[in-house]
């Protein structure tokens, strides 16, 4: 039977190889029973035995779930503003279409890196140690992206953008993460027709 823990508790981090390499697997074997069980049915219980480790093991290094969903969602964070910086910094014009392209074409990237991306993005309510400073990085990268492009806007204006834009992303995270019976690939590039309209009445200010 799963403990019960502190879910806002520090994850510890591991400073020997041995160490990280065990954390390492751990979170492998998380992203695993979260995919196939669902992040609330997933116990701590099933995630140590696909690691092969012990449950005391575990929780040495994440107090409970939700602190496994926490440095997953960081990596996410990450993976993120790493490819919207790396695109601001490139200095490109993009027409609205390609800025639309270039935004679901970097998160498409973030959830090959990191394959927990959708599922967690499309978890609520959870909570963490760094929830609130992941999605601070990931608005403060998207707010820059946009500027670079939509040099235009009010400072209250690229708030409320930056904001739409990310809601519409997240869209596309939700559709790739739902196991509901549907066409992905045409609800895709329907968002991505959304997204190109909405940014197309912005740029053209």
């Amino acid at each position: 039977m799963d403990q019960t823990a502190d879910v806002t508790a520090a994850p510890k981090t591991p400073r020997r190889k041995r160490g990280i390499l065990r954390v390492e697997a751990l979170l492998a074997a998380a992203t695993e029973v979260f995919f196939e069980k669902g992040f609330e049915a997933a116990t701590m219980t099933e995630i140590a035995e696909r690691a092969g480790s012990s449950i005391g093991s575990l929780y040495q290094f994440f107090p409970a779930k939700e602190s496994i969903a926490d440095v997953l969602r960081a990596r996410c964070g990450d993976a993120i503003v790493d490819r919207w910086d790396a695109l601001r910094q490139t200095g490109e014009a993009h027409t609205p279409a390609e800025l639309a392209e270039a935004l679901f074409r970097t998160l498409a990237e973030a959830r090959a890196a990191v394959p927990a991306f959708a599922l967690l993005d499309a978890v609520r309510n959870t909570p963490g140690v760094n929830v609130a400073a992941v999605r601070t990085r990931i608005m403060a990268s998207l707010n820059q992206l946009l500027r670079s492009r939509i040099p235009a806007l009010s400072e209250t204006e690229l708030r409320s953008t930056a904001m739409v834009v990310l809601m519409m992303l997240r869209g596309g995270n939700g559709v790739q993460a739902s196991n509901y019976a549907f066409d992905r690939s045409g609800a895709m590039a329907d968002l991505r027709d959304l997204l190109t309209h909405y940014l197309a009445g912005k740029m053209a200010r």
